[in-house]
């Protein structure tokens, strides 16, 4: 896999300058993007956070990456891997955007442990 698909944990990470300038390198490369699902979480989240201006901000950051739709196999692989991993929902339709579209997952999410296909990235400290 070359391409990556971001989480919204690693995401939120990048847009509150939690992450190192590796992740930073990695997400701005061009070479993946970022499910609707986490677009949706992620805008949910900036909602509680920021407001006016600074909340513009960071949906404008998010608009930069490319958003892959949720398509009906990555719609039924998740319903099997929610349901066989314990995933959430939003979780396993992430995952699975990412496996469909033969991209990495980018996470800093504990979630995901065990699966294939998963980089785990942690946040600074």
């Amino acid at each position: 896999m070359t391409g990556f698909l971001a989480d919204t944990s690693i995401l939120i990470d990048y847009l509150q300058n939690r992450t190192s300038p590796q992740t930073d390198a990695r997400l701005e490369s061009g070479d993946g993007g970022i499910s609707i699902v986490t677009y949706f979480e992620a805008l949910r989240h900036l909602h509680k956070k920021v407001s006016g201006m600074d909340f513009e901000i960071l949906r404008q950051r998010l608009l930069q990456f490319d958003m892959l739709p949720l398509v009906s196999d990555a719609c039924e692989m998740a319903a099997r891997v929610s349901h066989s991993k314990g995933l959430s929902t939003t979780g396993a339709l992430i995952y699975a955007t990412a496996q469909t579209n033969g991209l990495e997952l980018l996470t800093s999410d504990s979630d995901f442990s065990g699966l294939s296909g998963v980089k785990f990235l942690r946040p600074k400290q």
